[in-house]
């Protein structure tokens, strides 16, 4: 089994190992992380660049976990600040909404990679967001003409795992995140309060021991949504006291416990 994940990371090397220099767009998640990995030790240090936007739809905590990990992985990494909650096309939440944010946030990679000399530009896409319908960024990534090593190794999200484990990068078993506008129902207007409200609702959730949840955020109640094994927990009365407390201060009376819960992590 050792063999074939070094094969498979062996591979993902290849597909990088062509270009001259590479960027990744990086956010410190397993995906971006073992393809920043795969990059350095094809190119070497010198030749890599990681490249992460910094926006009020990320909670710090998530910005500072990229920085440990280029870190951890020894890649020199540049931020970018991106105020989306400025940008009308974004908070009237379109259908089509990911597809604008991402292709206005990998343009100014392009744009900053071009100023460095550096060619490519690297997304930790895999194999498994390839066959899932409701990916709108994938159209602004095949547009732009940025690289999906992952995705043209045959990368699944399990063998992302497994090679991550394997390559001893620490976050292999990280829970998933995504952008806090994926919270908002679609249509309804992103706002800094709403943006707030959902952040500051999760990190109580957190503390609370209740990690990769969601909660979502609709005209008049939220939707919480929490990973396998996590329900029961939510039971205790002093656990949804907090949260129904928080969340009446910021005006949602109603909150719905969603019983087809989240998956956690699945390593085959």
């Amino acid at each position: 089994m050792k063999a074939s994940f070094e094969k498979k990371f062996e591979a993902l090397k290849e597909t990088i190992s062509s270009s001259s220099a590479v960027a990744v767009a990086f956010s410190g998640g397993v995906d971006s992380s073992l393809v920043l990995k795969a990059a350095v030790d094809a190119l070497g240090t010198g030749r890599v660049l990681a490249l992460t936007a910094c926006s009020r739809l990320r909670t710090r905590n998530e910005e500072k976990h990229a920085i440990k990990m280029a870190e951890e992985i020894g890649c020199r990494l540049v931020t970018i600040d991106v105020d989306l909650l400025l940008w009308r096309k974004f908070t009237d939440n379109p259908p089509d909404r990911c597809y604008h944010c991402k292709r206005r946030i990998y343009s100014l990679f392009l744009k900053t990679i071009a100023d460095q000399g550096i060619p490519v530009l690297l997304d930790g896409t895999n194999s498994d967001d390839l066959n899932n319908d409701d990916r709108p960024g994938l159209r602004a990534i095949r547009e732009l003409g940025i690289k999906t090593p992952l995705a043209k190794a045959g990368f699944a999200k399990t063998d992302v795992r497994h090679v991550s484990r394997q390559q001893g990068l620490s976050n292999w078993n990280h829970l998933s995140s995504s952008c806090l506008a994926t919270r908002i129902p679609t249509g309804s207007t992103i706002s800094e309060t709403k943006v707030e409200t959902i952040a500051e609702c999760e990190r109580l959730l957190n503390s609370l021991g209740f990690f990769g949840c969601r909660l979502r955020l609709y005209k008049d109640h939220a939707r919480l949504e929490l990973i396998s094994g996590d329900i029961e927990k939510f039971s205790k009365p002093t656990v949804r006291t907090d949260i129904m407390n928080y969340l009446s201060s910021r005006g949602t009376n109603k909150v719905f416990l969603d019983l087809s819960e989240r998956p956690g992590i699945i390593l085959c």
